[in-house]
């Protein structure tokens, strides 16, 4: 009887899936080479252990830029519905859009910004907040008003107004905001994050990460088996901050790499490549080989497999190599990058490279990630 249940509230759930879209964006080689040079720069570290030391435990990725982002969805705030394209995104845990009161920083001027004067439902707070990150920062007030993601709804939320940014990174990026995905513990004061507070009772939604000219969805709550092939693989989360799995090993050409056991793998939307620290990156681009920038010949790469609790998931050169814009028209350009993180940041940050290549199902209901083969067109 008990199984019985199980499976009709699956089937219930499943049958109210929202298919949130997704819009992607073409990443530039221009954007990759400059992010490339500034991970990679004595100045990089230097504002990450800045960073580190003026946040407590609670704190964002550092590094985290939003420059290369890719996948943007579109939420509304307040009575009358305001419109932004935001950056759903596992790696954080705010919302914030751009405030009506941002006059000093020129990315306001670039992007959609929130009108509380226009909404009949705003509430204000008041409270000033300011988040750090390793190329920038955003400051501003919370505000509540009701949100709507795709009929998903929260009343009364606490969310963001960014009345000043610091960084080139807000300005190149193509966002209105951001949409935290990950657990209420690094949220601001430990507020609860949208998929807590909105109406629904399955707190779990799925990405499927489309290339380009494929759609791309954020299914939410549960999953759409039509979006993958298989059975979900699950992982348990083993830090309650970023959706951080146990990372227990990483094979290239199925060579272990030495010291990856001793990293934390973050499953995260908000990033397109693979990102960590030079000490576990730089050996995998060596064994990778230099990638031809024409995309001519990419052959002779090894895979590279990516294994969580012992279970493997294996990138070919074809999933990790990405084709990226530049001025001469299409570049090749590996999925994995480099970064001079500081001591106590043990993350390797696990971006859509990834997740285009695997389904990826968000549990907060038992804290796991489960993945699958996504089916692409």
């Amino acid at each position: 009887m008990y199984k019985a249940v199980l499976v009709l509230a699956i089937l219930v759930s499943a049958s109210l899936a929202v298919h949130i879209p997704l819009t992607q964006r073409t990443v530039s080689k221009f954007e990759i080479d400059a992010k490339r040079s500034y991970l990679q720069s004595s100045e990089f570290q230097d504002e990450m252990e800045a960073a580190l030391r003026a946040n407590d435990e609670h704190t964002l990725l550092p590094i985290k830029d939003y420059t290369d982002t890719q996948y943007v969805a579109e939420v509304t705030l307040g009575s009358p519905p305001q419109s932004f394209m935001v950056v759903p995104d596992t790696g954080s845990s705010d919302l914030w859009v751009y405030s009506s009161s941002c006059y000093f920083s020129i990315s306001c001027y670039l992007h959609n910004y929130y009108k509380h004067k226009r909404s009949d439902t705003y509430h204000k707070n008041g409270k000033h907040f300011r988040l750090g990150y390793g190329s920038g920062s955003a400051s501003g007030h919370w505000s509540n008003d009701d949100v709507n993601f795709a009929g998903l709804e929260a009343e009364d939320f606490r969310f963001g107004e960014v009345t000043s940014v610091m960084g080139l990174a807000f300005i190149m990026g193509h966002l209105d905001g951001i949409l935290g995905l990950a657990f209420d513990t690094i949220s601001t004061d430990n507020f609860p994050t949208f998929f807590e507070a909105a109406d629904i009772e399955d707190r779990s939604f799925s990405f499927k990460l489309g290339h380009v000219d494929e759609d791309s969805f954020l299914v939410a709550p549960g999953v759409d088996e039509d979006l993958f092939t298989g059975d979900l693989q699950y992982h348990d989360v083993i830090e309650e901050k970023y959706w951080s799995l146990n990372m227990t090993n990483i094979k290239v050409g199925g060579t272990s790499m030495e010291g990856a056991s001793n990293y934390k793998g973050v499953i995260d939307s908000g990033t397109s490549l693979i990102v960590g620290d030079k000490k576990l990156i730089d050996p995998i681009l060596k064994q990778i080989g230099d990638i031809d920038q024409s995309c001519k010949d990419l052959s002779g790469h090894p895979d590279v497999t990516i294994v969580f609790d012992s279970v493997e998931y294996t990138l070919t050169p074809e999933d990790y190599i990405v084709r990226v814009k530049s001025f001469l028209g299409e570049a090749c350009v590996s999925g994995f990058m480099s970064a001079n993180f500081a001591s106590g940041f043990p993350y390797l940050i696990i971006g859509d490279v990834f997740m285009r290549k695997y389904y990826s199902h968000f549990n907060m209901n038992d804290k796991t990630v489960g993945f699958a083969l996504a089916n692409h067109e």
